[in-house]
């Protein structure tokens, strides 16, 4: 007996391409658990949509397309440790996961570059030093930026290490000067809530 398919159907699936293309665009805004509820399916229908898309799309970068790229650590538990990752930083395809962290996770990366013809425009790495140095010698040319979240991040903890040391400060003359007020020094003057009395809080620990 022949399987019939139809002509919108996708072969050895239970859904149509229009279906599926519902999923694609709906996985864009939501979690997977959420397309399952608002199109009252299973998970399991959703989750092969999304793979079969992000293998298709995803799975096979070409290196030569890179301009601007982004270099990462993550930490993936005890077993395993740590993986480098270079992301497609336009795309946001992963195109190399590398074993452990630092330069020498990133040796193969770098010959499989060096043979693609890619124009390399600019790297985003986090402040390490390793990843600073395997830059500066393998993408000479390019420029280099560190990202935004450990710039932040960084400017974060130096701001609460000021706010400690200020308290600590004013604790030996006796005065509650910046207790409660962490947020507030990090806020834009113009956003100051004037109902809750913050400018007014500001300006008296600071007098």
């Amino acid at each position: 007996m022949l399987n019939a398919v139809l002509p919108h159907g996708v072969p050895k699936s239970h859904h149509t391409k229009s279906f599926a293309r519902i999923v694609v665009d709906l996985r864009k805004m939501m979690t997977i658990r959420d397309v399952s509820r608002y199109l009252g399916v299973s998970e399991g229908m959703v989750r092969p949509i999304d793979k079969a898309y992000l293998q298709k799309t995803l799975g096979k970068p070409r290196l030569r397309d890179l301009e601007i790229i982004a270099i990462d650590e993550i930490y993936a538990g005890r077993r395993n440790k740590f993986f480098t990752i270079v992301i497609d930083w336009r795309s946001g395809a992963i195109v190399y996961v590398g074993t452990g962290k630092g330069q020498d996770a990133l040796n193969p990366f770098w010959k499989l570059l060096r043979g693609s013809g890619a124009k390399k425009k600019a790297v985003s790495t986090d402040m390490s030093s390793a990843y600073h140095a395997a830059v500066v010698k393998h993408l000479p040319q390019a420029k280099q930026v560190f990202d935004r979240f450990h710039l932040v991040k960084l400017m974060n903890e130096k701001l609460t290490q000021r706010r400690r040391d200020l308290q600590r400060e004013a604790e030996t003359m006796n005065r509650k000067v910046l207790t409660g007020t962490r947020w507030l020094l990090m806020k834009h003057p113009c956003n100051l809530d004037e109902s809750k009395n913050e400018r007014v809080r500001l300006q008296e620990h600071w007098t």
